[in-house]
């Protein structure tokens, strides 16, 4: 068989379902977002679950593939047998809403820290209950935040949703969650970055500090901010990174009387 019929990526399956079923117009040649290739592949995967739905007409273009369900005839909705075929675990299920329990406080946790507290929290509930490991906890942090979900990292947690961290300058390129597009390196010759800072984030003042020995090897297109300044009012460099809704410094910021989600308005 050319494709799998389990798919992770549900999101380009659902892309050109609704090309064929909204519209139904386009040519094969027509569909340039991807190449031919994953066009033929996702049609085919479409037509094992709707064939008996799915037509095509003929035109100058060429060839135009549509889904046609009369709702008067079916006796239910096709389209379920699409979802139905998308690979997840009931671990993955199990595990998404742990983590949005444990977030919702709005207090900011390390990643140990949500292993632990699931373990403790949930799984001590249960005998012989499935354990998660931190890269498992890694990964689906990364389908929250690219779901939209709301992230605070400071400091190491910033470091944490980075792409690479390298020990030594020259040394081995550690994956972390390849959440931020961001390579951090232990410098050679250690130098602290530390003190207490002063910034504006969404037209807010807010007030912490960093102390930290790593340093970035790249900026990206995610920063927003690189201003700050110290208690004796001189400007520092603290970049500041947002992408979707996560949003990652070197500093820990004090909340105090400041509401965290205002961060996101």
């Amino acid at each position: 068989m050319p494709y799998s019929e389990l798919v992770k990526n549900f999101e380009r399956i659902r892309d050109y379902m609704r090309q064929f079923y909204v519209y139904g117009f386009k040519s094969r040649n027509e569909y340039d977002s991807k190449s031919a290739r994953s066009y033929d592949n996702e049609r085919r995967r479409i037509e094992s679950w709707l064939g008996d739905y799915m037509s095509f007409r003929t035109t100058a273009e060429g060839k135009n593939v549509f889904i046609s369900v009369d709702s008067r005839s079916a006796k239910q909705n096709p389209l379920y047998n699409a979802f139905r075929a998308k690979s997840f675990t009931d671990g993955s299920i199990t595990l998404h809403f742990y983590i949005l329990d444990l977030l919702s406080g709005g207090e900011s946790l390390s990643v140990q820290e949500i292993v632990d507290g699931i373990s403790e929290k949930y799984l001590s509930e249960f005998e012989n209950a499935e354990e998660f490991d931190v890269s498992t906890v890694r990964k689906k942090l990364k389908e929250y935040a690219e779901a939209g979900g709301k992230i605070l990292a400071e400091c190491g947690g910033m470091v944490f949703l980075g792409r690479t961290l390298k020990s030594k300058e020259n040394g081995t390129a550690y994956a972390m969650s390849n959440i931020l597009p961001i390579d951090f390196v232990m410098p050679t010759t250690p130098h602290l970055s530390s003190g207490y800072r002063k910034t504006i984030i969404q037209e807010q003042e807010w007030k912490g500090y960093e102390f930290h020995y790593s340093t970035i090897n790249n900026n990206h297109d995610s920063l927003i901010s690189t201003h700050a300044t110290n208690m004796k009012g001189n400007n520092v460099d603290l970049p500041i990174y947002r992408y979707k809704n996560v949003i990652a410094s070197y500093g820990h910021w004090y909340w105090g009387n400041m509401d965290i989600l205002d961060l996101w308005k």
